[in-house]
């Protein structure tokens, strides 16, 4: 009878797994256009550690590596194609036609010298300030859409946060249903949920790059950046949406709440991949660095412009007033300051302005001056570099900025100010003039070429010091030797000794040179043996009804249009940028960075799409085999219902002896 009773026992457990195995396969089969279904196959596994007794479970396909691999692929691919996009945005609204700066500066450039070419005839002053309009015009159109791209970077990161908070609570909720399958489970584990879990892994994937560990309960930690915690066993940390503490109209994440439930703020560098790390990157690496660099060249423009008109006088003889007004530079104090300072920073020097935003602080004997930027990439510095310490506040000469300090007290022990020199200006900078006869195309002072063999340098007087000059020392006579080397001999009779020195050419720039209270630039680099001869017009300029005869003076309007050319936008690491050429640098540098992302994105999309196929051979369901699966298993159970049959023959046979 034991035969008998063990041909029994192993017929019902064929049947029963061969039942069970055809119910999971079945599964597989109903479910292989399910996204995220992962591939079970029947396995047996000991029940209770009991070699000799074994329970058939449904064991998911799936490799840890692969879909870790998958994970970092799919944010990686998805940070690449959203930075594509948002950079593709920002190359189109530099380069697009009705907002090309380049073309209007050019405009503008070219009405001046034909005011140059007819000084005394007001329609092409009347010309000059409609180019003049058309220039605001551009650099306003532009600081419109980058604000408006900031706003949608800033919308933008409102929005993922609010997504991963919700997939977070998700995993936090499948982990603790997870654990309490496995903890009840015999052995067996809640495919379902595991697939469910493994789909928002994905889905999170796509908004920031995370990194999981698993724990013994069958939960999976999530974490972000360089380890900061996201989802704990059933427990998410919750992310916000919060203003920066230096400057409020950016949007960063932060915990939800900190020491005291204050939000902490987590560095952007620290959040990487998806959508929300691209986000990040953008405007680190691409529209905070656009948006400064052309606000830069439009102070350095208008400042140009403004200083040099005052050089000149108009057509009644009237020192030249101001043709853009700038909009006041944005400084915000911190909020963990205890004095009662409050910062002022104005334009001093256009062209020693850099590309960079700052932060000055004290410590209660010294102001120190970190730039946040790197003024020659623009890209935010991960550690501010101290640019300026000292016991007073930094000097105009050095920054190009005027920095005052007023208020109800000082500085205290701690404080500090944030300084961004730009952020208002593309969409503040505004036409101040607007009749043409206050055009100062004359020149207080006139500058005779004599020799300029060998170069098509011009000389212009670009600067009068505060102090003025001293006009007994006009006419004086400039020459150039080899080497750059100069002379300035002031007018005989005057007692003045000679200036000399050596010209500094700066990327094929010279740099202004210093004579008598004024600032004379070259527009080329000089040959040996060119002369100039530097002379006072009647009356110098100094004010209406002076006798000053500015008809037919055409000599400041010369030396606005030599501007075009002089390399007047710093970078802050001795290398200086024509007005052109650092417009053109601008788009070329967002142009670049969109087409390297164009070829990065389809890259990071081909290395998804293999690791995906590799998962999908792994995981996925192929209809072929589970058929094959299909028949392997129905044969089993029919053989097992034979050997149940020819058991109950044995078993009738032995009743009837």
């Amino acid at each position: 009878m034991s035969s008998i009773d063990s041909f029994y026992s192993n017929a019902l457990v064929g049947l029963t797994s061969s039942q069970q195995a055809l119910s999971i396969i079945s599964n597989n089969i109903s479910n292989a256009a399910t996204p995220g279904y992962t591939r079970e196959l029947p396995t047996n596994v000991p029940i209770g550690g009991v070699s000799t007794d074994y329970n058939l479970i449904a064991q998911r396909q799936t490799s840890t590596y692969v879909n870790a691999s998958v994970m970092s692929a799919q944010a990686s691919s998805s940070a690449n194609a959203s930075y594509y996009t948002q950079v593709s945005q920002l190359s189109q609204v530099l380069a697009s036609s009705t907002t090309d700066i380049g073309n209007s500066m050019q405009t503008f450039f070219t009405s001046v010298q034909k005011v140059a070419a007819d000084p005394a005839a007001i329609p092409p002053r009347q010309q000059l300030l409609n180019d003049s309009q058309s220039v605001v015009n551009a650099f306003q159109g532009v600081g419109g859409q980058l604000a408006q791209m900031s706003d949608t970077v800033n919308a933008q990161i409102s929005g993922d946060v609010t997504a991963i908070n919700s997939l977070s609570a998700q995993i936090a909720k499948q982990n603790a249903a997870i654990s309490l399958a496995e903890a009840g489970g015999n052995g067996t584990k809640p495919n379902d949920l595991l697939d469910q879990r493994d789909q928002t892994l994905q889905s999170l994937s796509k908004l920031v790059a995370v990194s999981t560990v698993s724990q013994s309960d069958g939960s999976l930690n999530v974490f972000i950046g360089n380890g900061q915690s996201l989802v704990v066993g059933g427990a998410a940390q919750t992310l916000k949406a919060v203003p920066s503490a230096t400057d409020s109209s950016q949007m960063h994440v932060a915990y939800a709440s900190g020491t005291n439930g204050t939000p902490v703020q987590l560095a952007d560098s620290a959040i990487t991949g998806g959508d929300l790390g691209a986000t990040l990157q953008f405007r680190t690496d691409s529209l905070d660095p656009a948006s400064r660099n052309l606000a830069q060249l439009a102070t350095t423009f208008a400042g140009a412009v403004n200083n040099q008109h005052a050089l000149g006088v108009d057509l009644s003889g009237t020192t030249g007033g101001t043709v853009f007004n700038l909009p006041p530079m944005s400084v915000q104090a911190a909020s963990t300051n205890t004095g009662g300072a409050v910062l002022t920073a104005t334009v001093g020097t256009p062209s020693a302005i850099q590309a960079t935003d700052y932060q000055l602080s004290f410590d209660g004997t010294n102001y120190t001056l970190k730039s946040l930027q790197d003024p020659n990439t623009g890209v935010t510095l991960n550690s501010p570099a101290t640019v300026y310490t000292g016991t007073s506040l930094p000097p105009a000469a050095q920054f190009g900025i005027n920095f005052g300090l007023g208020g109800s007290g000082a500085m205290a022990a701690g404080d500090s100010f944030t300084v961004k020199p730009y952020q208002t200006t593309l969409t503040g900078i505004t036409l101040a003039i607007s009749d043409p006869s206050k055009i100062a195309a004359a020149s207080q002072f006139s500058i005779t070429p004599g020799s300029t063999v060998g170069s098509n340098t011009t000389m212009n007087v670009t600067g009068i010091n505060a102090s003025g000059v001293t006009s007994g020392q006009f006419p004086a006579s400039v020459s150039f030797a080899a080497g750059g080397a100069y002379t300035i001999t002031p007018a005989a009779g005057s007692g003045a000794a000679a200036v000399t020195g050596t010209l500094t050419v700066t990327n094929g720039v010279p740099q202004p040179i210093s004579f008598n209270g004024l600032t004379l630039s070259l527009t080329a680099t000089p040959a040996s043996g060119n002369t100039f001869t530097l002379g006072q017009n009647q009356g110098g300029g100094a004010a209406a009804g002076s006798g000053l005869s500015s008809a037919g003076n055409n000599e400041n309007a010369s030396a606005l249009a030599a501007l075009q050319t002089l390399g007047l936008v710093s970078t802050g690491t001795g290398t200086s940028f024509s007005l052109s050429a650092q417009y053109s640098r601008v788009v070329a540098d967002v142009g670049s960075q969109a087409s390297v992302a164009k070829a990065t994105s389809a890259s990071a999309d081909g290395v998804l799409s293999n690791l995906q196929a590799q998962q999908q051979s792994i995981s996925g369901v192929n209809l072929d085999e589970e058929g094959a699966n299909l028949l392997k298993y129905q044969q089993q159970y029919q053989a097992a219902a034979k050997v149940m049959q020819v058991a109950s023959t044995l078993f009738q046979a032995l009743l009837q002896i």
